[in-house]
């Protein structure tokens, strides 16, 4: 069983571009390590190549706020990326998590 201290349960996407819906902004989006339910229709590589149908169909799935379909769609793509590194790291074990931050000195 994977050591809840260092897995990840929800990632915060800081949006480049903020989401506008009715008087309120959006600026940040916190995103949910996804269930097997939530997986469903998708594959575990679409995710993994951040393919942008996979994300499209997903993000709704495990944003807060839940973003509607129509504004993912509208996301820039810079945002996109954004979501799809967030996600990625949801399926990293512990030990890759660590492998990548030694990586990178961090």
């Amino acid at each position: 069983m994977a050591d809840q201290s260092t897995t990840p349960i929800f990632k915060e996407v800081p949006l480049e571009t903020p989401i506008r819906r009715g008087d309120t902004t959006i600026s940040t989006v916190k995103v949910r390590k996804p269930r097997a339910g939530e997986l469903r229709g998708l594959t575990l590589q679409a995710i993994g190549q951040s393919d942008v149908n996979a994300l499209l169909t997903l993000i709704p799935r495990i944003s807060d706020p839940v973003l509607v379909d129509h504004e993912v769609a509208a996301l820039e793509v810079e945002d996109l990326a954004a979501f799809g590194s967030a996600i990625f790291d949801f399926f990293l074990t512990a030990g890759q998590r660590q492998k990548i931050s030694e990586l990178l000195g961090s």
